[in-house]
């Protein structure tokens, strides 16, 4: 019987090779910028033709390559980086895999020239495909050159899955963003058609270049979380720059640019009830951890890590994030508003302020008269006057007098807070309530339903359901929860099916039963209210643990302050 096992040759193991990390354009760039970090550049020139399908240039005034060590960079698994088994256990450079500027070769045409400091001259290597065409000497000035151009010439499959350029465009952006951010000390510099998209001045803080990347506008927004000198430290924003994407999440690791699921949820569960359903809140986290703790030998790009002792890492920066949300201002009325609609979206929301938070808390529980709005450490009231209640505007927001201005509160918001909050204290201290119903309830559901409830049934019957299959995508409902007093109708199912199946509900299902009962039973707009009713809701809002806002994110309580109400009026 004939052999059927065969050597691969080198050119097709580079291909395959390439296939693991160089995914698209962008996998280009972070590598060659990688590698010149590696080579302690100060400066880095990223230039792109049509989205990096027809050039990527990346230039940089790092060590530079002496000619024997040029043509070994093009081969597979040949690296500075590495000497031994051991050093894998402690890695500290970027890039350390050896193939990857073999596997670039090996896709495209490539030109690479490197010059040493102090040397007359440098060294042109030219490969296509991974094949060297071409050597030579040439002057220039020290650092590294390459040239790539035309990507996945011959690997047509990998070709036609690419993007537009526009898109391309986009990833390559958000990669020198990533490296930009991880690296203040270093000066990057973008272009597209030779158009400047994106520069760094190296100036080493990240607040600058926090501000040359996003501009001044998104650091005003800024709340810094961390110290400088702890394993982790950088900024979150404010709710205004919560996005329908997670775009603007940075995770940096020792200098490294990572995708971590764990820190992701972590700061996202840490938002609930700060933000609306699906949406995303910016970060730019700085890890620092001794290179014992990181495992970054686990996939192809690098990206993805392990760390030790995760739990304990994640449990601190969930508080941290959490103590800091908790800390903002409420949100004021912006004066360019021309709506209370665009109020609430052009609020602006302050740096951490524990004593304001503390003051409206006190402010809003201080109504009756009595004296126990007092600060955390337990001092004097922190305020002595009342809100006085004034009225109900279109029997949607209550209106109230406050020592600094006027407080206009949604009262459906306000009163979801409140009784979420009430919920969650009864989901938390005891099994869950639940009303049997008289006759079984069949629910209709669609497929993504149905597939959730396979998938989300445990988490449904701790909330207080009791539901079985009944056909092929038909629910029977048995049970609904009861919570704090109210009965959830069974119609219900659907909704909580749509919060357990989207993105961003989490797993938590005291927090999804919770919301969603304090939306069906709180004070809807236009139900009108008694003087009695408002002063009551206000009240019970000053007791709750995040007055501000209401479980879905949305804001409570907007205040117009004195100084601005005579700016109107031109006082």
């Amino acid at each position: 019987m004939k052999a059927r096992i065969r050597r691969l040759p080198r050119s097709l193991i580079n291909r395959i090779a390439a296939g693991e990390i160089i995914e698209r354009p962008a996998s280009v760039v972070k590598e060659l910028v990688e590698n010149s970090l590696d080579a302690e550049a100060t400066r880095i020139k990223v230039e792109v033709a049509q989205g990096g399908m027809e050039r990527i240039a990346v230039r940089d005034d790092g060590w530079g390559m002496v000619e024997e060590d040029l043509s070994l960079a093009v081969q597979p698994h040949a690296t500075s980086k590495l000497a031994s088994v051991d050093d894998l256990s402690a890695i500290e450079t970027l890039g350390f895999r050896g193939e990857a500027l073999a596997s670039i070769a090996s896709v495209s045409h490539m030109e690479i020239f490197s010059q040493t400091a102090g040397a007359s001259s440098g060294q042109v290597l030219k490969l296509v495909g991974g094949e060297p065409r071409s050597s030579f000497s040439q002057a220039g000035t020290p650092g590294t050159y390459i040239e790539v151009k035309h990507l996945f010439f011959n690997t047509p499959v990998r070709k036609r899955q690419l993007q537009r350029p526009a898109t391309e465009m986009a990833h390559i952006t958000k990669c020198v963003r990533e490296l930009a951010l991880a690296h203040p000390e270093v000066s990057f510099q973008l272009s597209r058609e030779g158009k400047e998209v994106l520069f760094t001045s190296g100036h080493a803080t990240l607040d600058q270049t926090i501000v040359e990347v996003f501009g001044p506008d998104v650091m005003s927004e800024l709340l810094p979380i961390g110290r400088p000198d702890g394993e982790f430290s950088g900024f979150i924003g404010s709710p205004n720059l919560a996005r329908s994407r997670r775009d603007r999440q940075f995770f940096i690791l020792n200098g490294r640019a990572i995708h971590h699921v764990g820190l992701q949820v972590v700061v996202e569960r840490a938002f609930e009830g700060f933000l609306p359903t699906r949406r995303y809140p910016l970060i730019i986290l700085q890890l620092r951890l001794p290179p014992q703790r990181v495992d970054v030998n686990v996939h192809p790009t690098k990206r993805e890590v392990r760390i030790a002792q995760e739990r304990e890492l994640t449990g601190r920066l969930y508080h941290a994030v959490k103590r800091t949300l908790l800390g903002m201002s409420p949100p004021e009325w912006d004066l360019r508003c021309q709506s209370a609609g665009d109020a609430v979206g052009r609020c602006s929301e302050g740096r951490a302020s524990t004593s304001r938070e503390s003051q409206v808390r006190y402010q809003l529980s201080s109504i009756d008269g009595g004296d126990h709005g007092r600060d955390e450490s337990g001092g004097h009231p922190l305020l002595s006057e009342q809100l006085v209640v004034l009225g109900q505007v279109d029997g949607t927001y209550v209106v109230a007098r406050g020592p600094d201005g006027l407080y206009v509160i949604d009262q459906h918001a306000a009163h979801e807070r409140v009784f979420y909050e009430k919920s969650l204290d009864a989901l938390d201290n005891a099994e869950p309530a639940r009303q049997v119903l008289t006759a079984p309830y069949a629910y209709e559901a669609s497929p993504e339903e149905f597939e959730t409830w396979l998938e989300a049934g445990e988490i449904l019957e701790k909330m207080g359901f009791e539901v079985e299959p009944f056909g092929d995508h038909t629910l029977l409902i048995r049970a609904v929860p009861a919570l704090a007093g109210e009965t959830l109708s069974p119609a219900s199912l659907g909704d909580v099916l749509v919060r357990l199946g989207s993105e961003s509900a989490g797993q938590d299902p005291h927090h999804a039963a919770a919301a969603l009962a304090a939306c069906k039973a709180s004070v809807k707009a236009h139900d009108p209210l008694s003087d009695v009713e408002m002063r009551e809701l206000l009240k019970a809002l000053g007791t709750t643990n995040k007055p501000m806002t209401c479980p879905h994110g949305r804001p409570t309580v907007v205040v117009l302050k004195k100084d601005a109400i005579d700016r109107l009026f031109r006082r």
